[in-house]
């Protein structure tokens, strides 16, 4: 509610007048509500910057079946053995599941598109001769393999 302070003065011809006085704080008013508009700013913005950190799950994107393809071929083509491909399968696994805990892993046969707001999860490195593999030679070598065992054996 507004103020007003009464005062008294007399003019010159000796009548007294009533004037009053505003004394609210309305001279004021706009900074209170810069002050108030700037408060509500830095509170929403932390809140919404807890909220999407913390409530919205984050995305990413791992192509195992492409890296399980991989191991697969460096295992038939003999450049790793079994002991090899286990422990590059468990630093996969660890990494993914580290991944995991802040975010939604998929598959990357499930994602459609590229999108730059999903990460896509870095597996180790295997070297580029894993993706290039040629199954009918890979065939040859395994029953030549099996072929020397049974001679072996015999």
């Amino acid at each position: 509610m507004e103020e007003k302070k009464q005062l008294k003065t007399e003019n010159e011809d000796g009548k007294e007048r009533v004037t009053k006085k505003d004394t609210s704080p309305q001279g004021n008013s706009w900074k209170v509500i810069l002050i108030s508009c700037l408060i509500n700013i830095v509170i929403t913005l932390f809140i919404l910057h807890v909220y999407v950190e913390k409530r919205i799950p984050n995305i990413a994107v791992v192509d195992l079946s492409g890296y399980l393809v991989g191991l697969r071929n460096l295992y038939l083509q003999g450049k790793i053995n079994q002991e090899e491909a286990k422990r590059k399968l468990d630093e996969a696994i660890a990494i993914i599941q580290n991944e995991g805990k802040n975010k939604i892993i998929l598959s990357a046969e499930v994602v459609l598109g590229k999108n730059n707001k999903v990460k896509m999860v870095q597996l180790p490195q295997l070297p580029q001769e894993a993706y290039q593999f040629d199954l009918k030679k890979a065939l040859q070598e395994l029953r030549l393999q099996s072929q020397n065992e049974k001679a072996r054996e015999k």
